[in-house]
């Protein structure tokens, strides 16, 4: 396989997956946010 083939290949395949972000990105952004909280479960003692 040519290095230059291949090149070509990723560039073109990253283009696609910038547009396809780009597109996620215009669906979600209008989605309102919702307010959300972190918590950890206790650790089991158990032995």
């Amino acid at each position: 396989m040519d290095k230059y083939s291949l090149i070509g290949r990723m560039n073109a395949r990253f283009s696609e997956l910038e547009q396809a972000l780009a597109q996620l990105h215009q669906q979600i952004q209008p989605l309102r946010l919702l307010a959300a909280r972190v918590f950890s479960l206790p650790r089991n003692r158990e032995r």
